[in-house]
């Protein structure tokens, strides 16, 4: 079931927000450009839409640290690369930022179809676990809160609590 706050910002908040990154944006944490950022953003969110591979014992107390972040109010700390993730930028994917802008919306509606028209649905994939919907979709507006933040697109307000 879609908790409303985290489907109304992600459907209809990010599609309006994101129109005022500008390719010059620097970010108050973080390496990332604009463009990167979206592209992440993107990748992620088609992450929860797929399984890659099949649960791996020898990850489990990092997948249940995860779930446990994702239950938690904290938001996602700042500077610090995931275990397992390069922090190298990877090559940009989308011609221009505009392109990438365009597609975000797109991907956040196929992600919330994915999951309403297979409920029981859990992506998989080393790095965070099975997730069901109701995880996925909090990760995905904790996730998008703290890159919105790094570009100040939002505030840390009480309209957007973890």
């Amino acid at each position: 079931m879609t908790t409303p706050i985290f489907r109304n910002f992600l459907l209809v908040e990010v599609p309006q927000l994101i129109k005022n990154l500008k390719p010059d944006a620097k970010p108050a944490f973080g390496v990332m450009t604009p463009q990167h950022m979206v592209e992440h953003l993107i990748y992620v969110t088609k992450v929860t839409m797929k399984r890659y591979g099949k649960p791996n014992p020898k990850m489990e107390q990092h997948h249940l640290g995860m779930k446990k972040f994702i239950e938690s109010d904290r938001d996602f700390p700042r500077n610090v690369t995931p275990v397992n993730v390069s922090p190298q930028l990877k090559p940009l994917k989308y011609e221009n930022l505009e392109t990438g802008i365009a597609e975000l919306p797109k991907t956040i509606q196929g992600f919330y179809e994915l999951y309403e028209q297979n409920p029981d649905f859990k992506c998989y994939n080393d790095h965070m676990g099975e997730l069901d919907f109701k995880l996925c979709e909090r990760l995905h507006f904790k996730h998008f809160k703290h890159h919105f933040l790094q570009f100040a697109l939002i505030e840390n307000d009480t309209n957007h609590p973890a």
